[in-house]
């Protein structure tokens, strides 16, 4: 007992980690602090080993194995992101045990856990996005309809081919709010005057070339893919060119690997007289 109130006198001077170290070696022996130190060296290896990065490395590409270039390689649930490189490639470090997600506009995402691998190649696939949900903005820009703020107006493929009009023009009549249009001739076949707001003749882009009115007009519409409608302010990336609005048309375009695909369409009419009026007798 004396022992132990002479360590209680002490601790009065001693800090508490110390006194409890001293009273554990006077009651039970130098065994229990050895004990202790071992199971706590034992756990911080355990917390180091789970905080172990790994460094991953590998390549992205299309379903045709073609590189893409700015795709988001990530690690699941953090904020450890890089993007892939000119040749597909990408490399970061990671934890070990996570998961790595690859995502890019137009593809579906994938997450793939890493494991002991410490390179992983993804292939990514289209994905079945609907086309009204993107919206072309301006010079290959493109956004998601949901988070546009600006005035645009899209219409897509399947209802422009159901105009009976034989200009692309006249296959916009009626179908964008908007837009105004004019019939200047009555001749058949004459195209369709477009006045975005009321206001003058709007910029052509198609495929991202600025046109005019007429090469429009030269385009099947059953080719096109998408017309987006710039207005206002979202028309401004154009420049002063675009005062009066921009029309930007996407055409189709066919994709490596995929079956062909042939469609006809054509007009037929049968042109009969109702009577045939006597041929006057030469003399």
């Amino acid at each position: 007992m004396t022992k132990q109130r002479l360590l209680i006198a002490n601790c009065r001077k001693w800090k508490i980690g110390l006194c409890l170290m001293s009273l554990a070696m006077a009651l039970f022996g130098p065994g229990v602090i050895d004990a202790s130190a071992n199971g706590a060296t034992t756990a911080a290896y355990a917390t180091d080993a789970q905080q172990q990065k790994r460094h991953v490395s590998g390549t992205v590409t299309d379903a045709s194995g073609e590189p893409i270039a700015g795709a988001m390689v990530q690690e699941s649930g953090t904020n450890n992101v890089t993007i892939t490189r000119d040749d597909g490639s990408y490399s970061f470090e990671v934890v070990s045990g996570a998961s790595i997600e690859v995502s890019l506009l137009g593809f579906s995402k994938q997450t793939v856990a890493v494991g002991n691998r410490s390179s992983i190649s993804f292939q990514m696939e289209p994905s079945a996005t609907a086309l009204d949900e993107i919206v072309v903005t301006g010079f290959g820009l493109s956004q998601r309809k949901a988070t546009l703020t600006g005035a645009v107006s899209t219409i897509g493929a399947s209802d422009i081919e159901r105009s009976s009009s034989v200009t692309a023009s006249g296959a916009l009549v009626g179908k964008i709010a908007g837009l105004n249009t004019r019939q200047p001739d009555g001749r058949p076949g004459a195209s369709t005057q477009i006045r975005i707001r009321n206001m003058g003749t709007p910029l052509y882009v198609i495929d991202g070339i600025q046109s005019d009115e007429g090469q429009f007009n030269n385009i099947n519409f059953r080719d096109i893919e998408n017309i987006s409608i710039l207005k206002d302010a979202t028309a401004a990336i154009y420049g002063v060119r675009a005062a009066n609005g921009v029309v930007v048309v996407t055409t189709k375009r066919g994709t490596r690997n995929t079956r062909s695909s042939v469609s006809v369409n054509g007009d037929g009419k049968i042109i009969s007289n109702s009577s045939t009026p006597p041929m006057p007798k030469l003399m």
